[in-house]
């Protein structure tokens, strides 16, 4: 038996085209374009993963503050991509009323800090259960790769959400 779970650990770093591999070297999941996560909870906890990864490397680099606040910004606009992707998600229904729209865009609101907080708990679990510091440094920079590989879309999101406030569908506080 031992020799089995030797062999697929084996596996795992000698094929890293190997999808487990992939999957376990980072913190977001698949290193498809998050976008394309067809469950939008999972798309959701993707970006909201995206989010944490930027704040953990914001804190990291705290003695250059203007690429801080970058990762802090970048963070930011992954938890409005969490929003963005429920919304886009609920808007399949053409037929949708107002009031159907204002629920949709009050429960994503919600989704925007409880799915991060949620994310953030599990990434800092992991990390403090693994002792190899090295391998969760790499799957940090892997995820960061990922999640900065999918700016173009959270920009995206961002603009959708910036022609929503300027189209007067959203009630912003």
């Amino acid at each position: 038996m031992k020799k089995i779970i030797l062999a697929f650990v084996c596996s795992i770093f000698l094929y890293p085209n190997n999808s487990f591999a992939e999957q376990v070297a980072n913190f977001i999941g698949k290193t498809i374009s998050i976008v394309d996560i067809e469950n939008v909870d999972r798309e959701a906890e993707a970006w909201a993963r995206c989010s944490c990864v930027y704040s953990l490397v914001s804190n990291l680099v705290t003695s250059k503050s203007a690429i801080s606040k970058q990762y802090k910004n970048l963070s930011n606009g992954a938890k409005l991509a969490i929003v963005m992707a429920h919304v886009t998600g609920g808007l399949q229904n053409e037929d949708i009323t107002p009031e159907e729209f204002e629920a949709l865009w009050n429960y994503s609101i919600t989704l925007m800090d409880s799915i991060s907080e949620a994310q953030m708990t599990q990434i800092l679990a992991e990390t403090e259960a693994t002792e190899d510091k090295t391998f969760i440094q790499k799957k940090l920079l892997n995820s960061l790769k990922i999640c900065q590989d999918n700016l173009s879309t959270q920009q995206e999101y961002i603009d959708l959400y910036r022609s929503l406030a300027k189209s007067g569908l959203l009630k912003l506080k």
